[in-house]
């Protein structure tokens, strides 16, 4: 939802954008110490020709500030020191070292900021990157959104690389997929399409579709596998699921387990519901609990107990 949400925010942006763009030149109108001259183009306007601000590009402004360069044609910036606006109708509110390269870019304010890609758009921040067309980094620090229509909302050094990817904040997470979304926590990874983190730590989604919760290096490997918490579980079949626990491991393809610790189900459609060392090999077994349980055969069910072997 929220990959088709920010997805959908291109005309806001382009809207956004163009607003800055024309409330920033509108004080060209009213402004008492406009002067055209050494550093200006051909149309461009500086408000109070002060503090070594340029307008090399046509039809470019810049209200005031210090040391500003508007140097893209009909670029425009408000204020701020040394902000540099070099893609044409780029625009920037203020702020320090602010960099506007793409075309249609905007940076409204922060430090540092560089939007290279095509529309693309940062709130603020501290050395934030909008690399990839109609990005959005909202703020936070040295983010960087590189997948076109990629959003990162806030935290620290998140890479959104995928297209349409979306980072709501946390500290290195990183989004490769395509529509790829972590919700926020630690160097966690969604590097299937349409996979989905919402937190937790160095947590893995990479099969596509594929969802972890939370909890702690959790890898959900398969095609729409899911990993609802806990720590160390691997959901490695297409369809497979993990609801918690340690260590378990999910190998069939629509396997399940509940909880527990170190349980196997290999078998397609085998269930695990809980305990310890349980492992379920074949197709549809099922094992309810207990210890070293082995249910091997197809369609084998183990209720409970203290190793248990069922080969029918």
């Amino acid at each position: 939802v929220a990959c088709s949400e920010f997805a959908k925010g291109h005309t806001k942006k382009a809207v956004l954008g163009s607003l800055l763009i024309v409330g920033i030149l509108g004080m060209a109108t009213t402004a008492s110490a406009q002067v055209r001259g050494t550093g200006t183009g051909t149309g461009a306007y500086i408000v109070a020709d002060q503090n070594g601000n340029k307008a090399p590009g046509e039809y470019s402004f810049v209200g005031g500030g210090f040391r500003n360069r508007a140097e893209g044609n009909q670029s425009a910036i408000g204020g701020g020191f040394r902000n540099r606006a070099e893609g044409n109708q780029s625009a920037i509110g203020g702020g320090y070292g602010n960099f506007a390269v793409g075309d249609n870019a905007t940076i409204a304010g922060g430090y540092e900021n560089f939007a290279a890609g095509y529309g693309a758009t940062i709130a603020g921040g501290y050395n934030n990157e909008a690399n990839g067309s109609f990005t959005t980094t909202a703020g936070g620090y040295e983010n960087l959104a590189a997948g076109d229509n990629a959003t990162i909302a806030g935290g620290y050094q998140n890479l959104a690389a995928g297209d349409n990817a979306t980072i709501a904040g946390g500290f290195e997470n990183r989004a490769e997929g395509n529509q790829s979304a972590i919700g926020g926590g630690y160097e966690n990874l969604a590097a299937g399409d349409n996979a989905t983190i919402a937190g937790g730590v160095i947590n893995g989604a990479l099969g596509n579709q594929s969802t972890i919760g939370g909890g702690y290096e959790n890898q959900a490997v398969g095609d729409q596998s899911t990993i609802g918490g806990g720590y160390e579980n691997q959901a490695v079949g297409d369809q497979s699921t993990i609801a918690g626990g340690y260590q378990n491991l999910a190998v069939g393809d629509n396997a399940t387990i509940a909880g527990g610790f170190d349980n196997q189900a290999q078998g397609d459609q085998s269930t695990i519901a809980g305990g310890y060392q349980n492992l379920a090999v074949g197709d549809n077994a099922t094992i309810a609990g207990g210890f070293d349980n082995q249910a091997q055969g197809d369609q084998s069910t183990i209720a409970g107990g203290f190793k248990t072997v069922q080969r029918v």
